[in-house]
């Protein structure tokens, strides 16, 4: 059920390795390729998108095929500061509306295995930013359609012109 996801949180002593886990597996080590693209994986969903929904300790951002839903736990860590548990996957228009249930299943099983906890609050809030998401996603691949169905008149409009100078 985990193929694809990228569970990530940050370890409470800010000494050992991160807690990682790929496609259900756990990964060893701290600076393995392996490790080292999935956060890239996560930082690049960042960097290239943006936020789609922040509440009560619950974001989630997305580009335009992944998303990353990070969740506070309620541990804190040495320097006392909350500590969130990340989930990255792939997403698109169909998946939207179980995918809130899913990631936060997926976190609090990760959590429950490193030693944290979710609020159980977070899981209707990462069903309202998934929601959140489909909305936006929805209204994005209209506007890109509609400029992508104004580009081809025009283009047509110029051959009909430049066809009908060729004529005259």
């Amino acid at each position: 059920m985990n193929a694809g996801f990228i569970l990530w949180a940050q370890a409470l002593d800010n000494e050992s390795p991160d807690h990682i886990s790929m496609g259900g597996r756990h990964t060893e080590g701290d600076d393995t390729p392996e490790r080292m693209n999935a956060v890239s994986a996560v930082y690049a969903v960042r960097k290239r998108g943006g936020c789609v929904f922040e509440n009560r300790g619950l974001r989630l951002s997305a580009d335009n095929w992944c998303f990353v839903l990070e969740v506070l736990s309620v541990q804190r860590d040495n320097a006392n500061r909350l500590a969130p548990i990340v989930c990255h996957g792939e997403y698109n228009l169909n998946s939207c509306d179980t995918l809130g249930d899913i990631a936060m299943g997926l976190l609090k099983a990760f959590a429950a295995d490193i030693g944290r906890t979710i609020e159980p609050s977070h899981f209707e809030l990462a069903r309202e930013s998934f929601r959140a998401l489909k909305k936006k996603e929805a209204t994005r691949r209209v506007r890109a359609t509609a400029v992508m169905g104004s580009a081809a008149v025009f283009f047509v409009a110029l051959l009909i012109m430049s066809y009908l100078r060729l004529r005259a």
